[in-house]
C-alpha cells in the first residue's frame, strides 16, 4: 500500500506547545499509511531552526517556504503549491494564521482539500486581533477546522465557522514521557529546594499571556503565611530579565527560582509537589498534561481549555485569571493540604492516561485525514 501524503504547513518562530503537539502527532503516525512532510516558512535569523532541528532529528522531511526577507506572499503560495504537486499531497494541513492564508490559496490552486488546527485564540493585543480576524475570514472556507479542545472549538464556531466543519483533535501525550524512579532529593537539591519544602512549578515561556507577574505577586502573598514554599519557573523568553528584576525587587530571591531552560522536564516535574499555570490564553497547555502525567495537582487559570483537564476539586484548583488574591489562597491551600495534593494528583494522572494519551490523539487524527481526503475541495462537511 502506498502511503497517502499529508503536507503540513507551519510558521514557526520558536519551539513551543504547537511544535510539541505537531512532533508528537507526526512521530505517532502510521508511516505505512501516511507520509507527512512539513513545509516551514523562512524566518528572520533562521528562527524556524528551533523546530527544524527536532523535526530532522526525528526523521521527518522538511520543505522550505520563502518568506523573509520581504514577506514574499506570492512566492510562498507558489512554493507551497509546488510542494503539493511534487509530493503528490492529497491534503494540506495548516497550523497557524499565516499558514492558513497562504495554504488556502495554494491548496485551491492545486485542487486539494485544506484543513487547519486552531490551538488558541489570543484575542489580544490589537495586532494579534487583526491577524486573527483575517484568519477567520479564510478558515470559514476551509474543508475542515479542528481545535485542540472544546473551548477553542466553541470560540471558533462563535467566529462564524460552521459547526459542521469543526471538530476536536486533542494534542495528546505519551504515558512513556513520565519519569520513573526519580531521586527526589537529588533533583530538588539542584535548585536549592529542601525535601521538607513544598515546591510549586510553572513551565512556560516568558511571554505576556503567561502572566508571570500575577503569579509571582500571588506567591509573595502566600509565602507570608506559608514560609516553607518555593516556586520553580522553567522556561525562557523575552520577559525573563523583567521577571528576574521583579523577583529581586519583591525580596523573593532564593524562593522564586529561575533556572531557565532545563532538558529533563519530566524528571524535574516528578520531584515537585504541585504545578501552577497562570496563563491568560490557552488551548489545553501541554505543560499541564506533563504535570498531571507526573501526578501533580494543578492550580490553573479558569480560561479557555484549561478547565477541561484542571477540574476544580478533582484534579486541582481553578482561579479567575489575573486574580492575585484567589491564586494566593490556592497556593496556601495546596501547601497546607498534602492529602489533597496526593488525591488530586492521582486523579490528574488517571485522567491524562485514560483520556489524553497519544494513541487516542493520533488515531483520531488519522481517521480525520482519511475522511477529509475523500472530499471534493470546498465541499461541505
Amino acid at each position: 500500500m502506498i502511503p497517502e501524503t499529508i503536507l503540513h504547513l507551519r510558521n514557526s518562530i520558536a519551539y513551543g506547545g504547537v511544535e510539541t503537539t505537531m512532533l508528537g502527532w507526526l512521530d505517532g503516525v502510521d508511516r505505512s499509511r501516511f507520509h507527512c512532510p512539513i513545509a516551514l516558512f523562512s524566518e528572520r535569523d533562521g528562527a524556524e531552526d528551533a523546530f527544524r532541528a527536532p523535526l530532522a532529528g526525528h526523521g521527518h522531511e522538511i520543505l522550505p517556504v520563502p518568506w523573509h526577507p520581504g514577506r514574499r506572499f506570492r512566492a510562498a503560495v507558489a512554493a507551497v503549491e509546488e510542494h503539493i504537486r511534487e509530493t503528490g499531497a492529497r491534503l494540506l494541513h495548516c497550523h497557524d494564521w499565516r499558514s492558513d492564508v497562504v495554504g488556502w490559496h495554494a491548496a485551491r490552486r492545486a485542487g486539494i482539500p485544506v484543513m487547519t488546527t486552531i490551538y488558541v485564540w489570543f484575542r489580544r493585543p490589537f495586532h494579534i486581533m487583526v491577524k486573527e480576524t483575517i484568519d477567520t475570514l479564510y478558515i470559514r472556507r476551509f474543508d475542515l477546522v479542528t481545535a485542540v479542545c472544546e473551548a477553542t472549538r466553541r470560540q471558533t464556531v462563535a467566529r462564524g465557522v460552521s459547526r459542521d466543519k469543526t471538530e476536536v483533535l486533542i494534542s495528546g501525550i505519551s504515558p512513556g514521557r513520565a519519569a520513573e524512579q526519580v531521586d527526589r532529593q537529588a533533583v530538588r537539591a539542584r535548585f536549592g529546594i529542601a525535601d521538607a519544602e513544598v515546591a510549586f512549578v510553572y513551565v512556560a515561556r516568558y511571554y505576556p499571556e503567561k502572566a508571570h507577574e500575577t503569579l509571582i505577586r500571588a506567591f509573595q502573598m502566600a509565602s507570608r503565611q506559608q514560609p516553607r514554599i518555593k516556586l520553580l519557573l522553567l522556561g525562557k523568553g523575552p520577559l525573563e530579565g523583567e521577571i528576574r528584576a521583579l523577583v529581586t525587587q519583591l525580596g523573593l530571591s532564593g524562593k522564586v527560582l529561575l533556572p531557565g531552560f532545563v532538558a529533563d522536564v519530566p524528571v524535574v516535574l516528578a520531584a515537585m509537589d504541585a504545578m501552577v499555570h497562570a496563563s491568560l490564553a490557552e488551548g489545553i497547555p501541554l505543560a499541564v498534561y506533563e504535570g498531571m502525567l507526573a501526578g501533580l495537582p494543578v492550580i490553573g487559570s479558569d480560561v479557555d481549555g484549561t478547565p477541561e483537564v484542571v477540574i476544580d476539586g478533582q484534579t486541582g484548583w481553578l482561579v479567575p485569571p489575573k486574580d492575585i488574591a484567589a491564586l494566593g489562597e490556592r497556593f496556601c491551600m495546596a501547601a497546607s493540604r498534602k492529602d489533597l495534593r496526593d488525591e488530586y494528583g492521582a486523579k490528574a494522572k488517571r485522567l491524562i492516561v485514560t483520556n489524553y494519551n497519544m494513541d487516542i490523539a493520533v488515531n483520531r487524527l488519522q481517521n480525520t485525514w482519511t475522511r477529509v481526503i475523500g472530499r471534493e475541495p470546498g465541499a461541505s462537511a
